[in-house]
């Protein structure tokens, strides 16, 4: 019998050392996932610029005309459709299509500049007195996906978003996540361009790619451990359970049958 207790107590003890063990390492897989790492108190320097934003074909305008006659203001304003929304889309060669005015250039403009030409227009034509322009994109969308609480496509209705807006908007990086390569990519003079960015470093700050841009596509990686999980399609915690389950089993059997 005594021996046989000792057997038991051998098993309890290596159980306990296989356990704690199979804790540490699921603790260590979860490291590295905080922001900014070393960010110590005082300013903190934001040297990127917010983007100009262009418009491009298959943007989506909302253009909003009024002046000293409002009555006949109206007539330069689109009517609202049937979805209860009203919006300018942009063409493949650029152009929209405005009441009265016709076709108006837009593509690669500021919405600055759209205002102003639309302006001039209403005043070298003599259509309206003291014209008043406003001009909305209503298509600012970015796209984030991967390792991240809610994929998401984010209508952005100020037309500005940094990256770390996006990640909370999206509910946030998962553990499973890296937080040290984020990729993004996004749509430059006509090209696909991707950019890494670390967001446990204070670098984000400079980059250019801390301000979104309209149709930026954000992509969160899975870690190592996520990507072997995944493919065995076993969490790795099962597997160790599983192991320390059987091997417990099999020392029992064998101090009984002595």
């Amino acid at each position: 019998m005594k021996i046989v207790n000792n057997g038991y107590r051998r098993i309890y003890h290596l159980c306990t050392l296989i356990l704690l063990f199979s804790i540490t390492a699921c603790t260590s897989n979860r490291k590295g996932f905080t922001y900014f790492e070393n960010m110590q108190d005082g300013n903190i320097q934001v040297n990127t610029p917010i983007p100009e934003l262009r418009i491009e074909p298959n943007d989506q305008l909302s253009i909003a005309v009024s002046g000293a006659d409002p009555e006949a203001a109206v007539a330069f304003n689109q009517t609202t459709g049937t979805s209860g929304t009203a919006g300018y889309l942009v063409s493949s060669d650029g152009y929209i299509e405005m009441p009265v005015l016709g076709s108006v250039k837009v593509a690669g403009l500021t919405k600055e500049q759209i205002r102003v030409q639309i302006i001039n227009l209403l005043s070298q034509r003599k259509l309206l007195v003291d014209p008043i322009v406003s001009v909305r994109l209503m298509t600012f969308k970015v796209t984030v996906l991967g390792e991240v609480g809610r994929p998401a496509v984010l209508s952005v209705p100020n037309e500005r978003i940094t990256l770390l807006d996006a990640m909370a908007l999206a509910g946030d990086i998962n553990t499973t996540g890296r937080k040290d390569n984020i990729l993004i990519i996004r749509d430059q003079n006509g090209q696909k361009v991707s950019k890494r960015i670390n967001l446990s470093s204070l670098e984000l700050f400079q980059s250019d790619y801390y301000y979104l841009k309209a149709n930026d596509l954000v992509y969160v990686e899975p870690t190592k451990n996520k990507i072997v999980n995944s493919t065995t399609r076993t969490p790795q915690w099962i597997g160790l359970a599983l192991s320390l389950v059987s091997f417990a089993i099999g020392v029992a059997t064998f101090v009984r049958t002595k």
